[in-house]
């Protein structure tokens, strides 16, 4: 699951109800899920509003057509699908341009989070997701906004100012293009870590939405 945060963070210890201020926080929260089935869609619609945003994740050992079938139950049982655009799977340009076509053709996608994904080599055109994000190719399918994948606990192969960079260089370009961005972090469990990262973002001048991501246990196959 994540939840957005808001802006400043310190909001919330300031807010007069506690517990009001912890509902609404959450209000807007987000659930991620990967090749749910049939059954799992619709429990997640007895107990979620309406137009919840679901995040599919990518997986490099699936066909890119189990996201697509994902994203079409997700739609249909009344949820707002955002998949994963892992860009390193992706062989071709024309690969990227069959996977959108048929995301927002068929499930009326109009957001997507744009990361690299976990391939150690990428298996054709794409290397970074930056490359995506500058291509137009998003636009040209109707994508109107982006998630960005931020890092509170650091990435093992990656620097804390090589992160900063790339965080700060997607955000620029997807500026340029005129899309809409928010940023989605990796589960989290240090709540100290979140909060001083969300701070650093601040005062870097970054003030786009981040929803945290939080792992949640209850709901196999989420």
């Amino acid at each position: 699951m994540s939840i957005t945060t808001p802006s400043p963070v310190s909001q919330l210890a300031d807010h007069a109800d506690p517990a009001g201020a912890i509902v609404d926080f959450a209000r807007d929260f987000s659930l991620e899920a990967t090749r749910p089935s049939a059954d799992e869609i619709a429990a997640l619609a007895a107990a979620a509003r309406p137009g919840t945003r679901v995040y599919v994740s990518a997986v490099s050992t699936r066909p890119a057509q189990d996201a697509i079938e994902a994203v079409v139950r997700l739609r249909a049982a009344g949820f707002e699908p955002v998949p994963h655009l892992a860009v390193r799977n992706f062989a071709t340009t024309r690969d990227l341009d069959d996977f959108l076509d048929q995301v927002t053709g068929e499930a009326g996608v109009r957001r997507v989070l744009v990361i690299a994904g976990d391939r150690d080599q990428p298996s054709g055109d794409f290397r970074s997701s930056i490359e995506v994000i500058d291509s137009g190719a998003l636009q040209r399918h109707g994508i109107v906004e982006i998630g960005i994948a931020g890092y509170p606990d650091g990435h093992p192969r990656i620097s804390e100012q090589d992160l900063d960079r790339s965080l700060a260089d997607k955000i620029h370009v997807a500026e340029t293009t005129g899309m809409a961005v928010h940023i989605v972090t990796q589960f989290c469990f240090d709540a100290p870590a979140i909060l001083k990262w969300i701070g650093r973002l601040r005062d870097f001048g970054i003030e786009y939405p981040v929803r945290v991501g939080l792992p949640v246990l209850g709901w196999h196959g989420f």
